[in-house]
């Protein structure tokens, strides 16, 4: 077994930046421990952007040789920090062109290399590579098998290369060039908790347990009975001091592929390339079960690099012979799932008391989870497939992109820069965006031009405002302590009424589908959403927060679509305005309204909340603050691109927020997974040279925007990139 994680997988160094050669060393004999060159003027692709691995051997004309290698890791040389199981390497391919200047050998060649691995295996039988006389007149193309029988595969951390002259001595300087330096891998990763080391970067990532703190390696627990190994030991005290009441909690887990450290996204692949996660788990017998007579539910997945959940899976109910050994766990990697093509950096467990296979656990779970892997696709995935073009709706485009089963409440915003207004706050220049002390009203105004029907009734456009110095979190409304919450929904009515302070009044008892806005807040609650979704009358004995029954304001329209406001004034007062005019006012009182004073940072966006949610459109035309100490309007209608002067991204995929400026053609979608698959187009069916749109060989703003929604990739394909007026083709094509 392995002591350490390891990820094998396809490797690629195209060398097209200085810092591609940063732990490339002449390694011995003739020149020893001596840090490469990266030659920005030749490519084997005579791309003017990259480069290519400089070689420079001077020989002495007696038989010598020179070994010089590079690590996956390419931080430093002797980087050893990364590895890979070398049998499941299959090829290693470079591209080398010698300078004609270089000296030949008896047998009229630049002599003969071998390909192998660092720290070694360096070569084996079939690692040698003749460079023939040939080899100056452009560039020639090197593939060589790896004999996986070869010992010393289990653990390697880079490419060795070697050039012995002990046969057929060189008099002079050989000078060659490598070039797409790649390997091919059946991918491959494996963790079987061996030592301490194996849990590294695993953390309770937040949720019961306290943020960011480390989950142990038991060295007494392993699921072959191995007393030289272990595995990793979860505890979740659902009902102890961070959660005392038993109410429903949740906790999230996750550990990386490098596993050096916590939030190590040091090492990324494609999860394309694999089929299942599978891990063995052991339930410890005193563990609770739930109303269902089961132990519970996990969630399994993948992680990104930034540290976000991407779902590719799956729900695992631990049943109750769970306890009585281990139970193999084989989840099946759906690969429409959005995100999974890159930078995915590590496993994510997640486990939750809210519902699921019985709900709650009364008491403290405890399991064990060994031999966590990910298992490579049997076959190859299918190609994908070109959809039909679709008219792009201008302006801000807010898609729920994501659809796994933790997914219904994720957020998609857009957020004021709240860390360049800090900075600014400090010395009295950060821009004044909150009602409080203003002298007289200030009004939150967004319109809304597209919005979703019947079918996603629970669907959410919020505004949300939160004080202070706010974090990275995409979910501020739940973990910031105050949070001013407001949202627009297409709901039916049963009764036609609003809300002001607590009150509900009602206007008739006609059923309609109508357009709502509701005002909610919270103070004082980090970490916890309950003030906002209250429904505890102040009398009632049971709010001892004295909480306001929410929403405390609400109001009406027919549609969703159509300007919606919220005014403040005099801090206190505030008043709702609808899409079609419709107002209502109430207060808040003056405690809490203190509390959003600047600087304040505004969220715009959705959550999709059911779903029927999930890739629905809601597109904004313009959203303004009036009346503030620092005004903002931002007209997206005739914005370019989303103004990052006033906004960033905050949202659980970046992708689904889009800004689509005026002069777009057409979105065109194709299905997913589409690695090394690219876009093209041309005026003609039968044409030779089709024009790329998407990879390195299309040109800047060949598309104004490439996303992942659902299991779709979508392009938005400007007019300017039309091959004609009349008549246009398209394509995807592999490997460019």
């Amino acid at each position: 077994m392995e002591s350490r994680a390891q990820l094998t997988q396809s490797y690629s160094n195209p060398f097209n930046s200085s810092s591609s050669v940063a732990s490339w060393l002449y390694w011995y004999d003739i020149v020893n421990n001596t840090g490469m060159t990266w030659d920005s003027t030749t490519d084997a692709g005579g791309n003017t952007n990259s480069g290519s691995l400089e070689v420079s051997i001077p020989w002495v004309g007696t038989g010598d040789q020179q070994l010089w290698f590079g690590t996956w890791d390419n931080a430093y040389g002797y980087d050893t920090s990364l590895t890979m199981i070398g049998t499941y390497i299959t090829n290693i391919s470079c591209d080398i062109h010698v300078d004609p200047s270089s000296p030949l050998d008896a047998n009229g060649d630049f002599g003969t290399i071998n390909i192998g691995f660092y720290p070694g295996p360096v070569l084996w039988a079939a690692s040698s590579v003749t460079l023939p006389a040939s080899a100056s007149n452009g560039w020639m193309h090197v593939s060589i098998p790896v004999d996986t029988t070869t010992p010393g595969l289990a653990s390697v951390s880079g490419i060795c290369f070697q050039m012995a002259t002990y046969s057929a001595p060189l008099s002079g300087t050989s000078l060659f060039w490598i070039d797409n330096l790649d390997t091919t891998a059946t991918p491959n990763y494996t963790n079987s908790f061996d030592t301490s080391a194996a849990t590294k970067s695993w953390i309770y990532w937040y949720g019961l347990n306290p943020g960011n703190s480390a989950i142990p390696w038991d060295g007494t627990t392993d699921a072959n009975g191995d007393t030289n190994s272990g595995s990793m030991e979860i505890t979740l005290d659902w009902q102890g001091t961070n959660n005392p009441s038993g109410a429903g909690q949740q906790q999230a887990m996750f550990g990386s592929f490098a596993n050096r450290y916590g939030y190590d996204g040091g090492e990324t692949t494609d999860a394309n390339a694999f089929e299942n996660i599978v891990c063995a788990i052991h339930v410890d017998p005193s563990s609770p079960t739930n109303a269902g007579g089961n132990y519970g539910q996990i969630q399994i997945g993948f992680m990104n690099e930034w540290s976000s959940i991407t779902w590719s899976a799956s729900v695992v109910t631990l049943y109750t012979n769970a306890a009585s050994g281990w139970t193999n766990i084989v989840v099946p990697i759906d690969h429409t799932t959005a995100g999974l093509n890159s930078g995915i950096a590590g496993i994510f467990i997640g486990m939750n008391t809210y519902g699921g296979s019985g709900g709650g656990l009364p008491g403290t779970t405890q399991f064990w989870v060994d031999d966590l892997g990910v298992v490579a696709a049997s076959a190859p995935l299918p190609a994908p497939t070109l959809g039909s073009l679709q008219t792009p709706v201008q302006g801000l485009n807010m898609t729920p992109s994501l659809q796994g089963p933790g997914d219904l409440d994720d957020r998609y915003n857009i957020m004021t820069d709240n860390e360049t207004n800090l900075a600014a706050a400090s010395v009295g220049n950060g821009n004044l965006y909150s009602w409080v002390g203003a002298g007289g009203p200030v009004t939150y105004s967004i319109t809304l031009n597209e919005f979703p029907g019947q079918s996603a009734s629970g669907f959410q456009q919020q505004i949300f405002m939160c004080p202070g110095a706010v974090g990275s979190e995409v979910d501020p409304d739940w973990q910031e302590p105050n949070c001013i919450f407001i949202t627009v929904q297409y709901e039916p009515i049963a009764t036609n009424t609003y809300i002001t302070n607590g009150i509900t009044i009602t206007t008739n008892t006609t059923t309609n589908w109508m357009g709502v806005m509701d005002f909610q807040y919270k103070t004082n609650l980090p970490n916890g959403n309950g003030m906002i979704y209250n429904k505890l009358a102040l009398t009632n004995v049971a709010n001892t927060n004295l909480w306001p029954v929410e929403p405390v304001g609400q109001v009406m329209a027919p549609l969703g679509v159509g300007t919606w406001s919220v005014t403040f004034n005099q801090n206190t007062n505030v008043t709702l305005t609808s899409a079609s005019g419709a107002t209502t006012n109430f207060t808040i009182p003056a405690a809490s309204a203190a509390l959003f004073a600047d600087p304040l940072t505004i969220y715009v966006g959705v959550q999709p909340n059911v779903a029927g949610g999930f890739e629905q459109l809601c597109n904004a035309t313009q959203f303004s603050i009036t009346g503030s100490g620092t005004a903002l309007s931002d007209d997206f209608l005739a914005d370019t691109s989303l103004n990052t002067n006033i906004w960033q991204i905050d949202a659980q995929d970046p992708n689904a927020i889009v800004l689509v400026p005026a002069d777009q053609a057409f979105w065109l979608a194709w299905s997913i997974p589409d690695t090394g698959f690219y876009l093209q187009t041309s005026s003609t069916l039968g044409a030779t040279n089709w024009t790329y749109l998407t990879g390195t060989n299309a040109s800047a703003g060949a598309v104004t925007a490439l996303v992942q929604q659902g299991g779709q990739r979508k392009a938005l394909i400007p007019d300017s990139s039309l091959p004609s007026a009349g008549t246009g083709f398209f394509r995807l094509i592999q490997n460019q």
